[in-house]
């Protein structure tokens, strides 16, 4: 038979351990189904339906300009000598950078079209310098001045974009955006070749103009964390129109500089930020 003793702590050990019992199941939760826990959405980045996203992208564009252009120069001789004749050197690459900010939308199919989203962007254009050479009254061997000017443009455009399929942290997409540029020729001037006697510069001046642009894009993403992705891209854009202001001497006052409609092939590097959805 146990003794008093031995009763007595036997009672107490009972009561200490359906103490602890009920603590713990005051602490466990009986309505959260533990085994199927996902993140939050805090924590979902690329996983989540919907992300706000920012953006900034920097690479090169090369400048489809035409080979020349004719200005009337009011000298009353019959064509073709009534204009002078402007060639275009080939611009240079030039430089842009543009800003995005927007949203992006994942669909239920990671394998086909995993996500697509709609972005404003402001670009700009970093100034580019147009110049060549001027045959007056196009005849052969009157190539008698050089002129320079510069080219620059700022849009703001409406960017659409469709990744195709995602394998690992790749995943390629296509683009295409619509939006209205503010295109600009200023500070024309013009320098006489050696034994050349200079004469009173047309003084084309400075004008800018709002255009329609759009482009269509490739790239591939490479989301290399859940929230940060950079993609390297290629842009066909269509840049509108550019020409100059009027001239300012007396024989150019009703003409100006036209380059028509200029197109560009840019090579873009980007990165984007997903802000987690709360």
């Amino acid at each position: 038979m146990l003794s008093t003793r031995q009763l007595l702590g036997a009672l107490l050990l009972t009561n200490i351990m359906a103490i602890n019992s009920s603590s713990h199941a005051s602490n466990y939760d009986t309505s959260v189904n533990y085994n199927s826990y996902k993140p939050s959405s805090t924590q979902c980045g690329l996983d989540c339906p919907g992300t706000w996203v920012l953006g900034v992208n920097a690479g090169l564009a090369w400048l489809n300009t035409p080979d020349n252009f004719n200005i009337a120069n009011n000298s009353g001789f019959p064509a073709p000598n009534n204009v002078d004749r402007y060639t275009v050197d080939n611009i240079n690459s030039q430089g842009i950078f543009s800003f995005l900010a927007g949203y992006r939308w994942q669909t239920n199919n990671a394998s086909w079209l995993p996500y697509y989203a709609l972005m404003l962007q402001y670009r700009h254009l970093v100034s580019a310098d147009l110049k060549g050479s001027i045959t007056q009254f196009s005849f052969p061997g009157f190539t008698n001045y050089d002129y320079r000017a510069d080219l620059l443009a700022d849009s703001l455009s409406l960017l659409a974009k469709i990744n195709l399929t995602q394998t690992d942290v790749f995943s390629p997409y296509v683009t295409g955006s619509i939006g209205y540029s503010k295109n600009q020729i200023k500070s024309y001037s013009e320098s006489a070749r050696i034994g050349i006697t200079p004469r009173v510069s047309p003084g084309f001046q400075k004008n800018s103009q709002n255009e329609f642009i759009y482009s269509v894009g490739i790239g591939m993403d490479i989301n290399f964390t859940a929230n940060w992705t950079v993609a390297i891209a290629l842009e066909h854009q269509n840049q509108g129109h550019f020409s100059s202001g009027n001239g300012t001497s007396t024989n150019w006052t009703n003409q100006h500089i036209n380059l028509g409609s200029l197109t560009s092939n840019n090579a873009l590097v980007q990165v984007l930020y997903h802000f987690p959805t709360v």
